[in-house]
């Protein structure tokens, strides 16, 4: 009622008794409480998330659902973390048993895609990304990702200074009879989308059609780097086909090397990716882009959109990171959660993930240490193994599975003087040392995200703790009641 009246949600549901202008008192029975609420007015259709609860009793309504209870996981987790939207595509993990929010501390904004809408969407400062559930069960996920750089310039093809349909930054290198046409127009992605256009005329023979960025600033990649460039690809192409190109180049801008993947391009725009390993050396630059990878004949045609470019480094893409005129880092997610009502000497841990993409020493799902003698951790692996770690009192125990599958509820148990359990999915696996001592004194916060750098490069949807050792039969209670998203 009050959207109908404003053309727009308020900015407060709980300024009572009498709201300033632009608040609401949405009044609330006894025993009741508005946990959250948050709206996004600036996106059309706008939206919001409100958040009530009574005692354990979670319920959430947006503009567009209606009111879903959110129960805490089976038998009486200490905590119990939910990815949970609080805008458009953004939000954070609540818990549901100690009603409260998790920190989450990153400084720059970001954004996500969601394959769904085939849009990018952004993300506040300090706030994560937010999709559905990436293998269509119930439910969403934070998407937690390392820093990264994006090195190319005007990336979302925003500015074109002078006019002539091509973006500032990006040039035409083709050696064709006739003139291609470039264009900029609305992707539906992020920003504007760089056309191309051309059809070979009498006289093309041996010719290609050629977009690259400029070159990154002198300095910013090395010899022995990785390089990796991705963007949405979109188009048709008749009598050739299409690669996509990295350019190592050294301070003069000269040509050092080169790596290239074919692509095939179609009506949706679809994200596409190539890592040039290992640089040669003299590299200080790249430029990237694409080229079409057989000449051009009379009568063949390109018809190419580009959107939502980007060159980082590091073995593998991220989210895309909007650039104009200079250079942009997205910092890492960072977030943390409070342990005071956890138990270091014994517990067991649910963590419902996607598989991350790969990094060096395996991305943690849940964590927390005292120093690296005295530590809790559970990750996973690039080789696709599933490791249960803890350390506590001069010993340590550990346990590990293969072959996860894309989408994962993974639970360990540890008690000190036992033998440590873990199970992905229904399938459990023992350790072979009993853990001797606990932590001693339990930090105040535990990382959702990586051990080492605090991301972890995928979708997490939930984390539920315990504080007791479940049995074998509780573990597949829980797991078979939380594994396709909350209830």
């Amino acid at each position: 009622m009050y959207h109908t009246e404003n053309q727009a949600y308020p900015n407060s549901v709980t300024d009572c008794p009498t709201p300033s202008t632009g608040n609401l008192c949405l009044n609330i029975t006894s025993g009741n409480t508005y946990s959250s609420y948050s709206k996004n007015n600036s996106v059309h259709p706008a939206t919001f998330t409100l958040t009530a609860s009574n005692g354990s009793n979670v319920f959430i309504v947006t503009q567009s659902t209606n009111p879903v209870e959110l129960a805490p996981a089976p038998l009486s987790p200490v905590a119990d973390w939910l990815a949970l939207n609080q805008g458009d595509h953004y939000g954070n993990y609540y818990d549901l048993v100690g009603k409260q929010w998790a920190t989450v501390s990153r400084n720059t904004t970001k954004t996500i895609y969601d394959p769904s809408t085939q849009h990018i969407y952004d993300v506040p400062i300090n706030k994560l990304g937010i999709n559905p559930r990436s293998d269509n069960k119930g439910g969403s996920e934070a998407v937690i990702e390392e820093s990264r750089t994006n090195y190319l310039l005007n990336s979302s093809f925003s500015a074109d200074s002078n006019s002539d349909g091509l973006a500032d930054g990006w040039g035409f290198y083709n050696s064709v009879s006739g003139t291609p046409v470039a264009s900029r127009v609305f992707s539906g992605i992020y920003g504007k989308a760089e056309r191309v256009q051309y059809t070979g005329i009498t006289g093309d023979s041996g010719v290609h059609v050629r977009l690259d960025s400029d070159r990154t600033v002198s300095g910013s990649f090395a010899s022995g780097e990785n390089a990796v460039y991705s963007a949405y690809y979109s188009g048709t192409v008749s009598g050739t086909n299409i690669m996509i190109r990295i350019y190592a180049r050294n301070d003069s801008g000269s040509y050092l090397g080169t790596a290239n993947a074919s692509i095939t391009l179609t009506t949706v725009p679809t994200k596409q990716t190539l890592v040039y390993s290992s640089l040669p050396a003299g590299t200080t630059s790249v430029t990237a882009g694409w080229t079409t990878a057989d000449n051009i004949a009379p009568g063949a045609s390109v018809d190419v959109s580009v959107a939502a470019a980007q060159v980082e480094k590091g073995p593998f893409a991220t989210s895309y990171i909007p650039t104009t005129t200079a250079t942009a880092t997205r910092n890492v997610d960072s977030i943390t959660v409070s342990t005071s009502s956890w138990d270091a000497s014994q517990g067991t841990v649910f963590s419902i993930a996607g598989e991350p993409v790969s990094v060096a020493n395996g991305p943690s799902l849940i964590f927390w240490r005292l120093n690296d003698a005295q530590r809790i951790w559970q990750y996973i692996t690039s080789s696709n193994i599933v490791t249960f770690y803890a350390s506590g009192g001069g010993s340590q125990a550990f346990v590990q599975a293969s072959n996860p599958s894309s989408y994962d509820t993974i639970a360990n148990r540890w008690q000190v003087g036992s033998v440590s359990r873990l199970y992905v999915n229904t399938t459990g696996y023992s350790g072979s040392t009993a853990l001797a001592g606990a932590p001693a004194g339990l930090p105040s916060t535990a990382i959702i995200g990586n051990a080492q750098v605090n991301a972890y490069n995928g979708p997490i949807q939930r984390i539920s703790i315990y504080n007791s050792a479940l049995s074998d039969a509780d573990i597949l209670s829980v797991t078979n009641a939380i594994k396709d998203g909350p209830q």
